[in-house]
């Protein structure tokens, strides 16, 4: 039996991007190549200072709980910690309250250096969140690297000599 590029499906791994559409020649396209590395990630969202030591205090403590926070959108004030949860956590976030919002009012304490109340409100849709941001980081990360590999003399030169389109570069992230 034989198999086609182009009928070969390419699963995707975790930090890795999936292979280029390949036409019945084995070309990669070139308008998706272009794309990929000429479009810019949007920028990091703005997260409240020393939110990440936060989450990251609490998920030494709780793990499930820290975890949980990094899909939260959260608002620091001087007597509160809001916390716009996705409507479908809330209930997962509202099992253990008591103990929960205790830890995190003393974590709250330690990093943010007063007390504050922590009060959760269901949001249809968060977008300022530690998860987001750092998929963000990864993303921007990997852009450079792209754009950096793209300006290097020797990949400038086997484009040069093969009168190659431009490679596909693909940024992979450690474990």
């Amino acid at each position: 039996t034989s198999c086609r590029a182009s009928e070969t499906p390419v699963p995707e791994a975790p930090g890795v991007e999936a292979a280029l559409p390949v036409d019945a020649a084995g070309r990669a396209g070139e308008s998706e190549a272009r794309q990929d590395v000429e479009q810019e990630p949007p920028p990091l969202p703005k997260l409240p200072e020393q939110w990440e030591r936060f989450v990251e205090a609490v998920a030494r403590r709780q793990a499930a709980l820290g975890a949980m926070l990094e899909h939260v959108e959260p608002e620091v004030g001087e007597e509160e910690l809001g916390l716009r949860v996705p409507a479908a956590m809330l209930e997962a976030i509202a099992a253990g309250d008591e103990g929960d919002v205790a830890l995190l009012e003393r974590v709250a304490v330690e990093v943010f250096g007063r007390p504050l109340r922590v009060s959760k409100r269901a949001a249809s849709r968060v977008e300022r969140t530690l998860a987001e941001r750092r998929r963000l980081e990864r993303a921007w990360r990997a852009y450079r690297l792209r754009r950096e590999a793209l300006e290097h003399p020797s990949v400038r030169l086997v484009q040069e000599v093969f009168s190659a389109g431009e490679p596909k570069i693909v940024v992979v992230e450690a474990s």
